[in-house]
């Protein structure tokens, strides 16, 4: 079984694992972009479509849609094709 549901404006994944409820089946969350997921998402939110395709300019991504968040500041989620990325600041490791 799979469902997708979302949390904080991110759809996620619950696979169920084989034997189901009955069968002591197991959910896990399978975060969107892993290896787990065959839709292979990158998503980052931004504050216009233009900065979406600015980044998929500046990384080589190949944007697959622009999505709406309802948030006042990063007004949109840009979704690009592959495994999910990180701008982790590493500065201070």
């Amino acid at each position: 079984m799979k469902a997708t549901i979302r949390l904080n404006n991110n759809p996620q994944r619950l696979n169920q694992a084989p034997g189901g409820e009955e069968g002591g089946g197991k959910l896990k969350m399978v975060e969107p972009g892993t290896d787990d997921n065959p839709t292979q998402e990158n998503v980052h939110s931004a504050t216009d479509p233009e900065k979406c395709r600015e980044m998929e300019r500046r990384y080589g991504w190949k944007l697959k849609k622009v999505l709406p968040t309802g948030d006042p500041t990063l007004k949109v989620d840009c979704v690009f094709e592959g495994k999910q990325t990180s701008f982790e600041d590493k500065r201070y490791d």
